[in-house]
């Protein structure tokens, strides 16, 4: 049970391309977070710890 909605089962994904757009989203919704989110917690927080190398794809 999440909130009110009780799941009973599996959400039935289909197939390649729909796979394909999910994947699209929640890259979009990343570059949108690292874009906003990670820089007005660095202004609250500070920048991370020296020692912190994450990985990055390129």
């Amino acid at each position: 049970m999440v909130g009110d909605v009780e799941f009973v089962g599996q959400f039935p994904i289909g197939g390649p391309d729909r796979w394909r757009q999910i994947i699209d989203n929640l890259a979009h919704l990343v570059a949108t977070l690292d874009r906003s989110f990670v820089p007005e917690v660095e202004a609250i927080l500070g920048p991370s710890p020296e020692w912190f190398q994450p990985e990055t794809a390129g």
